[in-house]
């Protein structure tokens, strides 16, 4: 049986969240918490909206676990994608609604338009 720590694989810790275990989904978060909230941080700014929409996708990563063994993509894109389905969700939805991510299931998350300036010619 392979062992929680640097060795235990990404989807191994995922099998194992999915099956309920607590200490595989602290060792995932572990590793991908930076990722989760750069990704949310970018579109929202606010610290408060970062700090809900990273609970909620970690929420949704939790119940969504079984389903992602299925699929053949990296931990890091599954948790990137459900972390943006749920900056949509917030950014769709009335001010302090908790993002859901059936919410904006099929649509295309929203660009956050930077403004670049150019250097003059």
């Amino acid at each position: 049986m392979q062992g929680l720590g640097p060795r235990a694989t990404d989807r191994w810790l995922v099998e194992r969240m999915s099956a309920g275990d607590d200490a595989a989904f602290r060792e995932l978060l572990a590793r991908y918490r930076g990722t989760v909230y750069a990704t949310a941080y970018a579109a929202l700014l606010d610290p408060e909206a970062v700090e809900a929409t990273v609970a909620d996708a970690l929420q949704e990563a939790r119940r969504t676990a079984a389903a992602f063994l299925d699929s053949r993509g990296s931990v890091s894109g599954w948790l990137t994608h459900l972390t943006r389905l749920c900056v949509a969700a917030r950014l769709s939805g009335p001010p302090g609604q908790q993002a859901t991510t059936s919410a904006v299931r099929g649509r295309q998350a929203p660009v956050r338009r930077l403004r670049l300036l150019q250097s003059p010619s």
